[in-house]
């Protein structure tokens, strides 16, 4: 949905995409967006894992509780990476 509003407020005009900025830089909305930029290397990492399942890695119980837990780690540390760099680089999002 968020994309979406921003997409719509990009196409309508100024004045709607600064409505929506005014949204994604306020607190609220930069917890919104940190989690979904973690939903969204959440599902990269574990895409990854699929694909290397499927070429027939890591497929015992133990190994592929280590991928789960390895796949969440990178998750996060991708996250806050991404939003280290965006933080440093112009301290905007």
């Amino acid at each position: 949905m968020l994309l979406v509003w921003m997409l719509v407020a990009a196409a309508s005009g100024p004045q709607a995409y600064e409505c929506f900025l005014g949204f994604a830089k306020s607190l609220i909305g930069q917890i919104i967006l940190f989690g979904f930029t973690g939903a969204v290397y959440y599902h990269l990492c574990s895409g990854v894992r699929h694909l290397v399942m499927d070429m027939g890695y890591a497929l015992t119980i133990p190994q592929a509780e280590k991928a789960g837990k390895m796949i969440f780690i990178v998750a996060i540390a991708l996250t806050i990476a991404t939003w280290g760099v965006l933080k440093l680089s112009n301290g905007e999002i």
